[in-house]
């Protein structure tokens, strides 16, 4: 039990570690790019309703989005190793 417990207290800190990460790399995006992603992701918009939020067109909004995955992917990778290692 006692084994169980440390592998849920490791477990449970390493994914605070990861959203700690994960909120940091959001916020180190460029403006646009951030707004991107909040409004996706936790705002729940649309493509169009996003664009339109951002006074871009919808093209210019994918490409933001796109540029803020990357950049996301690039700064938490690390973590995305991590989690393909792991059984």
């Amino acid at each position: 039990v006692a084994g169980n417990e440390r592998e849920g207290v490791v477990e449970t800190e390493l994914r605070r570690e990861l959203q700690d990460a994960v909120k940091r790399a959001v916020a180190d995006l460029p403006e646009h790019q951030r707004m991107a992603v909040l409004l996706v992701k936790y705002e729940g918009l649309s493509y169009d309703d996003a664009s339109e939020t951002l006074g871009v067109s919808v093209e210019a909004f994918k490409s933001l989005l796109f540029r803020a995955r990357e950049t996301l992917k690039q700064n938490l990778q690390k973590y995305v190793e991590g989690e393909e290692a792991a059984p």
